[in-house]
């Protein structure tokens, strides 16, 4: 039986779903970082972790001087909204 060229075996199937599934971790975890409560953000990571940990996935979290540059913008962002009376 030949294969299909655009089938892909099982362990690849998995390789891609397991990339993506880091890739969608990074940004839950970017989210975490917006958080304003802290147990909000707690929440968000230890629901990270946990699927992280079930599915043996890296989770790289956001490095110090993305996280100033995200939360200077984040900050800028709620500034410029204007005030109710």
């Amino acid at each position: 039986m030949s294969k299909n060229e655009d089938e892909i075996t099982p362990e690849e199937l998995e390789q891609l779903v397991r990339e993506s599934l880091a890739s969608i971790l990074n940004c839950a975890v970017w989210v975490a970082d917006l958080q304003l409560n802290d147990d909000a953000r707690e929440d968000i990571l230890a629901a990270c972790d946990l699927v992280a940990s079930a599915y043996g996935v890296d989770v790289q979290p956001p490095t110090p001087t993305t996280l100033k540059i995200t939360r200077k913008r984040h900050v800028s962002d709620q500034g410029s909204k204007p005030k109710r009376r």
